[in-house]
């Protein structure tokens, strides 16, 4: 896990891998195997590129960093926490709003891959619901935002 971490860092600074984090085909296949080299990164070297900031170009932009960041930086920290048997944290009430409008403003695009059915979120313990999805039949995930977030990144074996 901490390699495969560790890639998707690399791919996200590197300007012409980065479009592969989002994007199929050829542009995925491009960003993989430039993780190749990348996987053999020194793990001191990493972080310190990591604490360095955005890389050049759009993501300096604080608009379009707030969005992608809490939510790459919330799920991997989870994605370490839970692969070391550590369960979920319990969030403050500020982190649990900005993960909520994360998944709101979210949810279509981290459910593109879905076809066949509808899906709706909602933040358990509120009557906040969003969909995701339209199409029938539509499923609905109930729980806090921050699980929430995680299974709509494919972490369904994680999710609490």
């Amino acid at each position: 896990m901490t390699g495969q971490y560790f890639d998707h860092i690399e791919r996200a600074r590197d300007l012409l891998a980065a479009p592969g984090l989002v994007l199929p085909g050829a542009w995925r296949r491009f960003a993989e195997r430039r993780s190749g080299v990348i996987s053999r990164r020194d793990f001191v070297q990493v972080v310190s590129q990591l604490r360095s900031g955005p890389p050049p170009g759009v993501f300096q932009l604080s608009w379009l960093r707030r969005f992608p960041n809490l939510n790459e930086f919330f799920v991997h920290h989870e994605d370490v926490r839970r692969a070391n048997g550590r369960g979920p944290r319990t969030l403050d009430p500020a982190m649990d709003e900005a993960l909520w409008a994360n998944v709101v403003g979210g949810a279509w695009f981290l459910t593109r891959r879905l076809r066949g059915a509808g899906l709706e979120v909602q933040w358990a313990g509120t009557p906040r619901i969003v969909r995701a999805r339209r199409g029938e039949p539509t499923a609905r995930i109930v729980a806090p935002p921050g699980e929430l977030l995680i299974h709509l990144f494919g972490r369904q074996s994680a999710v609490a």
